[in-house]
């Protein structure tokens, strides 16, 4: 196929979290709409600029916001109310070129606090993200839109995606899940002109750096100097004991930050995941093999039974693909082939045969 048309995720972090990642700002035809500060960035380092701001900022113009249906690069996104969201796909991240930049709902972008652009949610919206890959979790604010890349589900603050592990990379599979409860307690608190208080922006767990010390440490004892006197520790200050005295195995400062459980970041189990492009679904078998049929010269394709909403369809899914890199050019394929709202899933791999 055409090279133009293949969405390159190859390249380091800045573009892989942020092509086409600019935050859309245009009136849509014919609806006469503005959409602020919307969409993902170009995402990478930000030496230069240090922390400003460690809490989302209300901003003047800040309120509950669904919007009406709009158009990026001729796909239709509707954003509409739920009451529940449970969704697995490619997550990303913006930060730098968008802090304190205004969001889509009227509230400062802070690149430190725990928020993220979704597509379609209600904003403000609270939302539990998974990062698949290592099991961090991370509950976070959605009050923007984005991102407009095909393929991705959800743009993460540069913070959020530092506590899930994957700034480096700049993107991650990922499962969103909407929590209905929390996002009631955002939306009346912005109507009251507030934020919602439950997210802190330093959960005190950091990522895992790319390399540690390997060697043991070593404790042992100084020999006093002369006329010193020897102070008592305090039996109730808090110390780390690096290596235990009866030569049992040490927990690593990194380890414990990584294993920390808060409120709102834990881990949980991480299993295999396998990608796949969703291209549509149907509640009749014979359409889901008719489609099946028309796109087999692009891939292995897949015909699974769901049950969603209590209707049973028929989902026809090409893959599983390698990475994301193959399957963002098969969804580029399918869209082409005029299906827009085709999408990039993460399913567990079945532990059974």
């Amino acid at each position: 196929m055409n090279g133009a048309h293949v969405v390159n995720i190859t390249k380091d972090r800045r573009s892989q979290s942020g092509q086409v990642s600019f935050r859309l700002c245009l009136a849509v035809a014919g609806l006469g709409l503005l959409l602020s500060a919307c969409g993902s960035s170009v995402s990478g380092p930000d030496t230069a600029r240090p922390r400003e701001s460690r809490s989302s900022a209300i901003g003047p113009q800040a309120h509950y916001k669904i919007g009406a249906p709009y158009a990026i690069t001729g796909i239709w996104y509707y954003p509409r109310a739920v009451n529940s969201y449970d969704e697995t796909g490619i997550a990303s991240w913006y930060g730098p070129n968008f802090h304190k930049k205004t969001t889509a709902n009227g509230e400062i972008f802070d690149q430190n606090a725990l928020t993220a652009a979704h597509r379609t949610l209600p904003m403000p919206s609270i939302v539990r993200v998974t990062n698949l890959e290592n099991g961090r979790e991370l509950v976070v604010r959605v009050n923007d839109r984005g991102p407009f890349i095909p393929g991705r589900i959800i743009d993460l603050s540069r913070r959020s995606a530092q506590l899930l592990g994957f700034e480096r990379h700049g993107i991650a599979r990922t499962r969103v899940q909407y929590l209905p409860g929390r996002s009631r307690t955002a939306v009346a608190m912005i109507r009251e002109g507030r934020i919602e208080p439950a997210i802190p922006t330093d959960l005190g767990i950091v990522p895992v750096p790319d390399a540690k010390p390997q060697s043991a440490v070593s404790v042992g004892h100084l020999t006093p100097i002369p006329g010193s006197v020897l102070a008592r520790q305090n039996p109730d200050a808090r110390s780390y004991k690096p290596v235990a005295a009866n030569g049992a195995k040490s927990v690593s400062a990194t380890d414990s930050l990584r294993d920390s459980k808060t409120a709102s970041g834990r881990s949980r189990t991480v299993v295999p995941t396998q990608l796949f492009v969703q291209v549509a679904a149907f509640a009749i078998p014979e359409n889901a093999e008719a489609l099946s049929a028309t796109l087999s010269d692009i891939g292995r394709i897949e015909i699974r039974a769901a049950v969603i909403n209590r209707r049973r369809l028929h989902q026809v899914r090409i893959g599983p693909v390698d990475d994301v890199t193959e399957a963002d050019v098969i969804l580029t394929r399918v869209i082409e082939r005029g299906f827009p709202k085709a999408r990039i899933v993460v399913n567990s791999v079945p532990c059974c045969p």
